[in-house]
């Protein structure tokens, strides 16, 4: 039984929580204007598991969705061996532009964003770029993000009162889990993660991994983990976290070793893969010239070249003005460099 000063010390709490809960958001949005330029007549898909929900003239899209959701509840929760609370909303756009102009969240979406779980309510909001592989990666990405938070955070309600909600995982390891489990590994995974462990610029897991190294860095320790220790351990992992509340103690438990331990094998691992290849390959610029620089420009992504219809320059997506953008490059007028 509750008393009546108990019902009000529990509203005041509740007031309190929710208050720090909505801070970032209201940071996030404050001084944006977020322009709609259409009204969305929606409509429901319901499966088993999930309410798909779309607009006019996409209920084909919709049933791939739902199909493909399906699907990742299935592998999910085999792989974590967790069935999730309750139903899921996911809410399709069939554009990148579109999905941009959903309120679901306050804060302005780049053109990097692919979707996005969000946690008050757990629902799944995800555009359409025209890959259906594309489509299946994010999905899958984003229902393993629905699979941790159920996990850590069950209802969030009974996480406010625990204060389980206030506990947050890194950044490294909340979307590793995600990348191995929607990818396993790619080649843009081995790609980065060859540099990275070529020329030294990966981070100590015990330390802040942010931006898009906090992915396929923890990518690379999921995989590691999977392989040495068994994938079982990525479900106990998280498992333990859920009750410990601690990282470091939950990879004790679950693998033997804590974040710093766990930092000095996997890159000890990493260095066995990839120093051997420095002998067998050839430097790029003993190749080609170098048409980009991310030590002056100050970018971290330079990636995805085509050449343009006329043949004349090379253009790509790169991140130097701190935003992804296209960028155009002549290359005509370089010099080969000769043997």
């Amino acid at each position: 039984m509750v008393t009546d000063a108990g019902r009000d010390q529990m509203k005041k709490t509740i007031a309190l929580y929710v208050a720090i809960l909505m801070v970032p958001i209201l940071v996030l949005g404050f001084g944006k204007n977020k322009v709609q330029f259409r009204q969305f007549d929606w409509s429901i898909i319901q499966t088993e598991h999930f309410d798909i929900y779309f607009y006019s003239g996409e209920e084909f899209l919709a049933k791939r969705v739902a199909l493909l959701a399906e699907a990742a509840y299935d592998y999910l929760s085999e792989d974590f061996d967790h069935d999730l609370s309750a139903r899921i909303p996911i809410i399709v756009y069939k554009s990148h532009n579109e999905f941009q102009q959903t309120n679901v969240t306050l804060e302005l979406i780049e053109e990097g964003v692919g979707g996005f779980t969000e946690l008050f309510k757990n629902r799944v909001v995800i555009p359409f770029t025209g890959s259906y592989e594309e489509l299946r990666h994010v999905v899958t990405h984003e229902l393993t993000h629905v699979f941790t938070f159920d996990m850590m955070y069950g209802g969030l309600l009974e996480s406010i009162f625990t204060r389980q909600y206030l506990f947050a995982l890194p950044l490294w390891l909340l979307e590793g889990v995600t990348e191995f489990e929607s990818q396993g590994w790619d080649s843009e995974a081995e790609m980065v993660m060859r540099d990275a462990a070529i020329n030294g610029y990966y981070f100590a897991l015990y330390q802040d991994v942010r931006g898009y190294l906090a992915y396929k860095e923890g990518q690379s320790v999921i995989r590691y983990i999977a392989g040495k220790y068994g994938r079982e351990k990525i479900a106990d992992l998280l498992q333990n976290i859920s009750t410990t509340r601690d990282v470091d103690k939950a990879f004790l438990k679950a693998i033997g070793i804590d974040t710093e331990g766990l930092t000095k094998a996997w890159v000890e691992d990493l260095k066995k893969t990839y120093w051997p290849e420095i002998a067998n390959r050839q430097d790029p610029e003993d190749i080609g010239p170098r048409l980009t620089d991310h030590k002056r420009d100050g970018s971290f992504i330079n990636i995805m070249p085509a050449i343009s219809p006329d043949g004349q320059k090379i253009v790509f997506l790169s991140d130097r003005s701190g935003y992804d953008d296209i960028y155009p490059v002549s290359y005509t007028h370089l010099t080969l460099p000769t043997k």
